[in-house]
């Protein structure tokens, strides 16, 4: 009786070591749970369809990458309107059969009173320019805004290049060009926020001295003639240094940034075909006009299930069913591409040109000094540090 369990055993042993299986039902729980990559495969292809957006988007130029000009300050940039290609065919075959030359739709992305706006830019202009300006607060603001323009910058850069691109690379496998970038964003970021965190400091150093109610804000330098404004600038200086090593805001500085340029990327709208559109009119869009790419990703996965699952039987079975599907023996109008209307010649893949914006504010001109500057002269121009000595010295002569 012994010996014939222990044979049993063996056979079975034997059984699974050659790729077989032994006598058990098909788990079909776990092939319906396997169709969640049917999910995976949509939200794949939803961000194929940002980075294909984003790409149309850097080559129309309309980010705001230079901190001197709107939405950072109220210096609007001039940039060229441009059409750009979007869901390329790869030859064109007209009514005698001739090949011709790829077509392509087009999409603009203007830049108007709505691609211009920016929620959270805007009201740290407004911020900066009222009476009520706190330096503290321009501090946190300076560090943000300059991370945000370098990000944006990159990115924009980053996007334009890969616009160079045949379309369906993008499509296929941009995003996974963009899960090895980011990190190197994040790390780009962290050492760009420890640097901001330092070079800003300058603000320590400067009041607000318009006591109105009205009018944009007055900044004068703090300096060494005023020792309570000026001990307490250094306090700061020594208190933030020991907060950057404590906490690490660099980090959040990083990801906040980093995630506020790609939201704001999907906020911009264009026209197509003489429509409207924005970012979810673009996913609708990738997802019909490669829809043989999509459909056959997802078959192929489908297919690999049911024979990990549900046994060989039922993956041969799917692979006939597939085929037939294919050939139209099966009347589903699964494999069959959505026709794109109103295709034109290629345009050209050339960024539109952006005027920059020149500073012009006087306090704009002071943030150029560095920590150790302000912490000597207290964020003085030239000749100031002399008027501050003749003051001090009428001072002392009164006493």
């Amino acid at each position: 009786m012994s010996d014939s369990n222990d044979t049993s055993a063996i056979d079975e042993k034997k059984i699974e070591s050659e790729g077989g299986t032994t006598s058990k039902d098909p788990n079909y729980g776990k092939f319906l749970s396997s169709l969640l990559i049917i999910v995976f495969v949509l939200i794949y292809f939803s961000f194929s369809s940002f980075i294909l957006y984003a790409c149309k988007i850097a080559q129309s130029n309309v980010l705001p990458t230079d901190i001197n000009c709107y939405p950072y300050t109220d210096n609007k940039p001039e940039i060229t309107s441009v059409e750009t290609n979007i869901f390329k065919t790869f030859f064109n075959i007209n009514s005698k059969g001739e090949i011709n030359d790829p077509l392509s739709m087009k999409l603009n992305i203007p830049y108007n009173a709505s691609n211009s706006k920016n929620l959270i830019l805007d009201t740290i202009r407004q911020y900066k320019n009222s009476e009520s300006s706190y330096f503290l607060v321009n501090y946190f603001i300076a560090i943000f805004e300059k991370l945000a323009s370098s990000n944006f910058a990159g990115f924009n850069y980053l996007f334009n290049g890969l616009n160079k691109m045949p379309e369906i690379l993008i499509v296929l496998i941009g995003p996974i060009i963009l899960s090895f970038i980011l990190p190197l964003v994040s790390i780009f970021n962290c050492l760009y926020g420890v640097y901001l965190w330092f070079s800003n400091m300058s603000w320590f150093f400067k009041k607000n001295t318009n006591e109105g109610t009205s009018g944009s804000p007055k900044w004068e330098d703090v300096s060494f003639t005023e020792p309570i404004n000026y001990g307490c600038a250094i306090g700061l200086v020594i208190l933030f240094t020991i907060v950057l090593f404590i906490t690490a805001p660099y980090v959040w500085f990083s990801l906040v940034s980093m995630f506020f340029v790609l939201f704001t990327i999907v906020t911009y709208t264009g026209s197509m075909n003489n429509k409207n559109i924005g970012f979810f009119d673009i996913v609708l869009e990738v997802l019909k006009f490669y829809k043989v790419s999509v459909i056959t990703i997802i078959c192929l996965f489908v297919i690999s299930s049911a024979f990990a699952t549900l046994g060989a039987t039922s993956g041969f079975m799917g692979i006939i069913v597939l085929f037939l599907i294919w050939y139209g023996l099966i009347s589903i109008n699964l494999f069959n591409s959505t026709n794109p209307t109103n295709l034109t010649p290629l345009v050209s893949d050339e960024q539109a040109t952006k005027t920059s914006c020149s500073s012009s504010t006087q306090s704009d001109k002071k943030g150029k000094h560095g920590l150790l500057y302000n912490l000597i002269f207290g964020g003085q121009t030239g000749g100031s540090i002399t008027k501050d000595l003749k003051k001090l010295n009428k001072h002392m002569n009164r006493k």
